[in-house]
């Protein structure tokens, strides 16, 4: 005939809880979550250097996806010059009359700064209102020649009759279709 088995003392026999001993019980206790922070911080690098490289590395973005340099235009990234690889540096104005008629001497020097050779864009001259309202444009085409890296170019342009409400004008690169 098979034995009994005694009971734990001081246990009610009617408990269902009393038919093991408690003592070899283990408690289960819930997982501790576990810091996030370099989760984020791995994510935040990445991004950063994600953002980065589309900064240092535009041209060739824009040269690939030529739709992405209004974006770059926008946040104020190379509109034209920077992003052909080109940019306009020491500019001067002076106004003078010539028969009678106002002129406009624009004066200036295109740096390739890229590593290639480069077509050289007309250069823009927008001339700007007191309310920055654009009032008049110039194209000069300065050469149609391409420029070697590290090559500069200096030009001096003439515009007659330049709009006499413009308290200011910007000198860019023109969009070539």
């Amino acid at each position: 005939m098979p034995r009994p088995l005694p009971l734990p003392r001081g246990e009610d026999p009617d408990e269902p809880a009393a038919l093991f001993d408690r003592r070899n019980a283990v408690m289960i206790e819930p997982a501790r979550a576990s810091p996030r922070w370099p989760a984020f911080t791995a994510l935040a690098i990445v991004i950063a250097a994600m953002i980065g490289g589309l900064i240092v590395g535009r041209e060739q973005v824009v040269r690939a996806l030529p739709f992405t340099s209004g974006a770059y235009a926008m946040l104020g990234l190379g509109v034209g010059g920077e992003v052909l690889g080109l940019e306009i540096r020491n500019l001067t104005a002076r106004g003078e009359v010539v028969d009678g008629r106002p002129v406009l001497v624009v004066d200036g020097e295109i740096y390739n700064l890229s590593d290639g050779v480069r077509a050289v864009p007309p250069v823009e001259v927008l001339f700007i209102g007191n309310d920055r309202q654009q009032l008049g444009r110039s194209v000069i085409d300065v050469s149609s020649n391409r420029m070697l890296p590290g090559e500069v170019l200096r030009f001096s342009e003439r515009l007659e009759n330049p709009p006499r409400a413009a308290t200011r004008f910007d000198v860019g690169f023109a969009q070539t279709p």
